[in-house]
């Protein structure tokens, strides 16, 4: 009996065919696999897609993923508009003060003006018998600043270089009464008055002492430029002014600040409104005039930010 080693063994049941691979490169052995190659799956598991492959879609392709649609920019016209308003507040704030000064002050300014102003008045008039014929070689004097003068043939005098304020005025003439007069005499104030001589005319008659014409002033007194009714009224239009001027210049610049942040376009409107109503000048006026123009442009914008505002994107 003949005895089967077991290399034969081995090799009567087909080799290392289905049991042991040869060595790689050696007859018989399979081709390496290709790169990217996938072993097959289980029995009816379709083959792995190769590396970068797409799955057929649409013929048109998949459709864009909707997300949120880029916000529209805003323009510049709300800045500008706010500083155009601002400049138009400041200018009204200033301007109220101003002119609320002015009217407070102006009377004591110019009384002040004429106490210390250089300018002089002049006296002239007529002196006249009881019969209206003229009276020549008549006394004329300033009691109160020692300055005379005397009549002409036509019974007219003169005297220059008075200082504004009252003064007593005596005429004498021997045989006749003397009549002493307050008279107050004006300058040339306030700045743009003419300089008009102030006109005095007398009656004598005979007799003997003196009369006094009319009601006594001190002598050298200067009477105010304005009486105290037209004071009242006068510092009432000042304080008007100086609150119109303040009120308006500060809501013009309330209207500025929401126009810097957009918001609020009533009271950017109102802002504007009363920057041209308002006491700034007049370029203050037409500064608020151009932004309400360029408000009525871009209110859009206005309406825009408040609606991202309250979906919470703003």
């Amino acid at each position: 009996m003949k005895m089967e080693t077991a290399e034969g063994k081995f090799a009567s049941d087909g080799g290392t065919s289905g049991q042991i691979p040869p060595p790689p490169g050696s007859a018989g052995a399979p081709a390496a696999p290709a790169a990217g190659y996938q072993p097959p799956g289980p029995a009816g598991a379709p083959a792995a897609p190769a590396a970068g492959y797409q799955p057929p879609g649409p013929w048109y392709g998949q459709p864009a993923v909707a997300g949120p649609s880029p916000q529209p920019r805003r323009s510049s016209k709300p800045r500008i508009v706010g500083m155009l308003l601002a400049f138009s507040g400041v200018l009204s704030i200033l301007m109220g003060v101003m002119m609320g000064a002015v009217m407070w002050n102006v009377v004591p300014w110019m009384e002040q003006m004429q106490e210390t102003s250089n300018e002089l008045g002049e006296l002239q008039g007529q002196i006249i018998y009881m019969d209206s014929n003229p009276a020549a070689g008549v006394n004329v004097s300033v009691v109160d600043l020692g300055r005379t003068a005397m009549t002409n043939d036509t019974g007219h005098y003169r005297i220059l270089s008075l200082k504004a304020g009252w003064h007593d005025i005596r005429v004498e003439m021997a045989g006749y009464q003397s009549l002493v007069r307050s008279v107050y005499v004006k300058t040339g104030m306030p700045p743009g008055q003419d300089n008009k001589p102030t006109k005095v005319d007398f009656q004598i008659e005979p007799g003997t002492g003196e009369t006094r014409i009319g009601d006594k002033h001190t002598p050298g007194t200067v009477e105010p430029m304005m009486d105290r009714t037209a004071r009242h009224w006068l510092n009432t239009i000042g304080g008007a002014c100086l609150a119109w001027g303040i009120v308006g210049g500060l809501l013009t610049l309330l209207g500025a600040y929401f126009a810097f942040r957009t918001e609020r376009l009533p009271l950017v409107a109102i802002g504007t409104m009363t920057g041209i109503l308002s006491f700034g000048f007049a370029l203050g006026a037409a500064l608020a005039f151009i932004a309400l123009i360029l408000l009525l442009l871009c209110t859009d914008e206005f309406d825009r930010v408040k609606k991202e505002k309250a979906a919470g994107r703003g």
